[in-house]
């Protein structure tokens, strides 16, 4: 989990994650990795992420738990990224560490737009 500053610099209350975000006011929340991307997707956001820890060490004890990275996608983070633009999604799928063919079928699930899905289906050289 992290620590985020979260600065709603639009003229209109947005709400995501289940928490109301008012215009020009800064709200402090705790959230998982794909969280902060969900949030980071939102045009009028900053968003600065508060470390939590000195580099080097772990809260997880050192016990190989709780890495964070072996989440699904609950429906709602779904919607999200299926509604996100073309550079958004694809800044979604690198920061949650989506497989191609996961991206694939996110999106022939949402909007099906032809020109993303044919850049996911070429190969990489």
């Amino acid at each position: 989990m992290n620590t985020i500053e979260v600065t709603n610099t639009g003229k209109r209350s947005r709400a995501r994650l289940g928490i109301n975000f008012e215009p020009n006011k800064t709200r402090t929340v705790e959230a998982t990795k794909r969280q902060t991307v969900v949030l980071r997707a939102v045009k009028d956001f900053d968003i600065k992420i508060i470390p939590e820890e000195p580099a080097g060490e772990s809260t997880n004890g050192g016990d190989g738990k709780d890495k964070g990275g072996d989440e699904t996608l609950t429906d709602a983070q779904l919607e999200e990224i299926q509604a996100m633009t073309i550079e958004n999604f694809k800044k979604a799928i690198a920061e949650y560490g989506i497989s191609n063919e996961d991206a694939i079928a996110i999106e022939e699930n949402g909007q099906k737009r032809k020109s993303l899905l044919e850049e996911l289906e070429a190969p990489k050289e």
